[in-house]
């Protein structure tokens, strides 16, 4: 199971309070990072059909750097729209996992109760 359990009634240990805001941070910016590479590598070891638009997302970046006419600019640019992106697209993707059903405090209680 992919997903990690969230229940807010279980005391946080230490790595839980310090580090653990900073790796859920960092996964959140950079996902579409995560994601496109994983795609690539998929592709490279033909377990996902090779596509054109898989050039898109690296070409955003060219042409960003193109228009800008400054290659850090540019590269800056990209890197906060994309984080700005990926930061939109993964709440999204948590608030679906996080429905109401999965934060009613009263059943979890009354369910671990009777485990």
């Amino acid at each position: 199971d992919p997903f990690v359990f969230v229940n807010p009634l279980i005391p946080r240990n230490l790595f839980r309070k310090v580090f653990n805001w900073i790796i859920a941070t960092a996964t959140v910016l950079f996902g579409i990072y995560g994601n496109y590479g994983l795609n690539v590598a998929l592709i490279v070891t033909k377990k996902e059909p090779f596509h054109w638009y898989i050039f898109i997302f690296p070409f955003t970046y060219i042409f960003m750097c193109l228009i800008v006419g400054d290659i850090f600019t540019g590269i800056t640019l990209c890197m906060v729209s994309t984080a700005t992106c990926s930061i939109w697209y993964f709440t999204i993707a948590l608030m679906n996992h996080n429905q109401e059903e999965n934060w009613d405090m009263k059943e979890l209680k009354k369910t671990a109760k009777l485990g």
